[in-house]
């Protein structure tokens, strides 16, 4: 996933080496600067944030956030939720999700109105997996809709069919793409992944 704008700092300090690994793995994937350290003590004063583990028991996080990572499905999850903390709007609680479809599928991923990331993907099996996993992190006291460019042809077509067979309690609604301008935002990404967030202001102007 490409972040919108710059993540937090993060520190590490879980004694399972493997977790420990595959946390700052999936932290730097995503653009995060991870400290791992021993202690806490041993964390530059920039981490507002601390990854731990209640195996390891309770922790004086000095003034940091903690961050329990068995209050989460999964890792990726985990640092969803993280940024949708650092860039929180004030808009309603709604999850939105927005659809480029064609050869690469461009994704974005909003929270509360805030656009937290983009992504591409090169099957539907793989975005409708990515969009599961989104809903199920943010769902549970949330509104959600999905937002699908028109302009895909047949394939924006299959891919509303085969998102109303997974989520159908979910709004699913064809955006058309006539008159839309090009999005400011997101200069160093893909077209397809410009093009979801052109899908998504112009879903937002609709509303």
């Amino acid at each position: 996933m490409r972040i919108i704008a710059r993540p937090p700092v993060i520190g590490v300090v879980i004694r399972d080496h493997a977790l420990a690994m595959r946390i700052i793995d999936n932290a730097r994937e995503l653009g995060f600067e991870t400290h791992w350290a021993v202690s806490i003590d041993e964390l530059p004063l920039t981490a507002r944030y601390v990854v731990l583990s209640r195996t390891d028991g309770e922790a004086d996080t000095h003034g940091r956030t903690p961050i329990y990572v068995e209050d989460y499905p999964s890792i990726g999850c985990m640092f969803l939720n993280l940024l949708s903390k650092e860039r929180s709007g004030q808009g309603p609680r709604r999850i939105e999700v927005a659809i480029d479809p064609g050869k690469n599928i461009g994704l974005a991923l909003a929270i509360d109105e805030v656009i937290i990331g983009v992504e591409t993907h090169v099957s539907i099996e793989s975005l409708v997996r990515r969009i599961d996993e989104f809903l199920k992190c943010f769902g549970r006291d949330r509104g959600a809709a999905i937002y699908v460019g028109e302009s895909g042809g047949e394939m924006a077509h299959e891919i509303v069919e085969k998102l109303k067979k997974r989520f159908m309690n979910v709004s699913i609604l064809m955006i058309p793409e006539e008159g839309s301008k090009k999005t400011e935002i997101g200069m160093n990404l893909t077209k397809d992944e410009k093009s979801a967030l052109v899908i998504y202001q112009r879903a937002k102007s609709q509303v």
